[in-house]
């Protein structure tokens, strides 16, 4: 009922990792990585999976709850190590391992082991890039203060053709799907 599409990341300190620094493990360039996530999404919409997010497509009523929660930026509680938690702009993580989650955990200690407070500004943008990914796009009204400061680079990514907007929306085009971190880079670089 759901699928998350997403383009295979080699981590570092994993088989794969070694496989790739040894020649052992070949990957599709761009071009080709570009022509399977265009078969990809074409098998699944013509298989009745709506394109609803970015990397995500589901059947009727099986959008994810929780990854529309995170796409509208709202607050989350994450748990367990290494899980990220969202209250007021300020993202936090208790741990980064097993082993001093449980360490903490066994003494009550709720502690962030990791923190960032977004300025109002920060958790605008963050906003607005988390709000591109889904297939509605961003609400022009809602967002049109940090618009206004986002102008000419919304400007130049509408002429590149990787946004698409009109009176009511702001959306990634069918072009920018596929260069969405160029735009959410050039967008959150002001």
């Amino acid at each position: 009922e759901h699928v998350s599409l997403y383009e295979l990341t080699i981590e570092k300190h994993t088989v794969f990792d070694d496989w790739h620094k040894k020649g052992k493990l070949g990957l599709p360039g761009e071009e080709t990585q570009r022509v399977l996530l265009s078969f990809a999404r074409d098998f699944l919409k013509q298989n009745n999976f709506e394109h609803y997010e970015l990397l995500n497509y589901a059947k009727a009523g099986f959008r994810s709850r929780h990854n529309l929660l995170y796409w509208a930026n709202e607050d989350y509680l994450g748990l367990g190590p290494g899980a990220f938690s969202y209250f007021d702009g300020r993202r936090f993580r208790s741990s980064t391992s097993v082993d001093e989650y449980l360490t903490k955990m066994r003494r009550g200690d709720w502690t962030p082991h990791e923190e960032e407070v977004l300025s109002p500004e920060k958790k605008e943008i963050e906003s607005l890039l988390l709000a591109l990914r889904l297939s509605e796009g961003a609400t022009v009204k809602k967002f049109r203060p940090i618009l206004q400061k986002l102008k000419s680079s919304v400007d130049k990514l509408e002429r590149q053709g990787l946004l698409v907007q009109d009176r009511q929306t702001l959306r990634l085009s069918p072009r920018g799907q596929f260069l969405a971190e160029t735009v959410f880079s050039e967008l959150s670089s002001v």
